[in-house]
């Protein structure tokens, strides 16, 4: 399926394309001379880079043959931001610490460098090191594969993994702590050192890994909520929740909507929601497809909080499906939720039931990851 890339899927291509340099260019062109040295007489080794954000990379690292996870803050900002955004995570980081949750990246400590590098502020956060995200383990399957046009992760894993995302996530809501920035890239196989499969069976490439321990990482964007708070840049596009486009308060369901995306991409190894490549209706387009998908759209709680906020919403008049804002691009043909199983795939009737009742459009009426975690799909072992 060709799909129009949406600013998150744009990012993703941009991002695959540099990852082909070679480790050794990447790491001469990063870190001369490879040793970081920090004000508390700690030195590290730089290995290479693990990931890449908005603001900042994620290098590994070794201190005395412990190998550990670095953030470190691009210098392309001021040091004044840099320091707040630094300060705002490594907080959140150190409140989520104590939780000590196994689903949850583990905090170590945070730092100052001897000085700013040519890339880099001093500021740092120390973490464990993790294996690969699962995003990273779909787009090398797919490279790796290319005569092949479907993949998957078993019904298994999806399962697995997805109880303990939910887990994890539980852990947050627990503390009224949103994460706001769920999607595949932030979670984590736990083990650095595992072993892929891959098993093709009438022409689908199953995934299988040797450990699916994973933990959600990256608390960049994670905020306490508050009541009638509202952020509407919070979350990825591909995985952003109905209620945020529109502007309505975050609640702690925000979370759920993206937790339902990724699950559904690991079952497919395609994005389930998308805009395109048309920045002035890119949202609107995606907020088109989302009602399409899910075959909902905004309840009458929602329109009238999307009212008293001055957002405006208008309807199609021959589907009564909601805009927030002129169409100008030619939408693509959407599927319901439901077409997507694959057919003859009985196991995945579980599984979709379940995505129906997660992607719910009313955030007040969608499960909590509390209650996610007594459903059936995550309870059967």
């Amino acid at each position: 399926m060709n799909r129009a890339l949406s600013f998150d899927s744009y990012n993703r291509e941009k991002l695959k394309n540099e990852k082909q340099q070679t480790k050794k260019d990447a790491i001469s062109a990063l870190y001369p001379p490879h040793i970081l040295v920090t004000t508390q007489d700690r030195t590290f080794e730089a290995i290479k880079q693990l990931g890449s954000g908005n603001f900042a990379d994620v290098l590994l690292v070794k201190e005395n043959g412990k190998e550990l996870a670095i953030k470190l803050f691009r210098n392309e900002r001021s040091e004044e931001e840099c320091y707040k955004l630094w300060k705002e995570e490594s907080d959140m980081m150190r409140a989520i610490g104590y939780f000590k949750h196994p689903n949850l990246l583990a905090f170590h400590s945070v730092g100052q460098l001897e000085s700013e590098t040519a890339r880099y502020r001093k500021n740092f956060i120390m973490m464990d090191y993790a294996g690969l995200s699962l995003f990273d383990i779909m787009e090398a399957t797919k490279a790796r594969n290319t005569h092949l046009e479907q993949f998957a992760f078993r019904i298994s894993t999806i399962r697995d993994a997805g109880s303990q995302i939910a887990s994890g996530m539980k852990a947050l809501d627990d503390k009224k702590i949103l994460h706001l920035d769920l999607k595949p890239e932030n979670v984590f196989l736990k083990n650095p050192k595992f072993v892929v499969n891959y098993v093709v069976e009438e022409g689908i490439c199953y995934v299988e890994i040797s450990d699916t321990s994973v933990v959600v990482g990256d608390f960049g964007c994670s905020r306490v909520s508050l009541v009638n708070e509202t952020n509407e840049l919070a979350q990825t596009q591909n995985y952003r929740a109905p209620e945020v486009f529109i502007g309505l308060p975050l609640t702690k369901t925000v979370d759920v909507w993206s937790f339902g995306c990724i699950i559904y991409e690991m079952y497919t190894f395609e994005l389930l929601f998308y805009g395109n490549n048309n920045l002035s209706d890119s949202e609107a387009v995606q907020f088109d497809m989302m009602q399409r998908t899910v075959r909902q759209e905004p309840t009458p709680r929602m329109m009238r909080e999307a009212s008293e906020r001055s957002t405006e919403l208008s309807v199609r008049d021959y589907n009564s499906v909601y805009m927030i804002e002129e169409i100008t691009s030619k939408p693509e043909l959407v599927m319901p939720l439901y077409k997507n199983k694959r057919p003859g795939d009985i196991a995945a009737c579980d599984l979709f039931g379940t995505l129906e009742k997660i992607l719910t459009f009313d955030p007040y009426c969608r499960p909590s990851f509390a209650e996610i975690l007594e459903f059936p799909f995550f309870k059967l072992k």
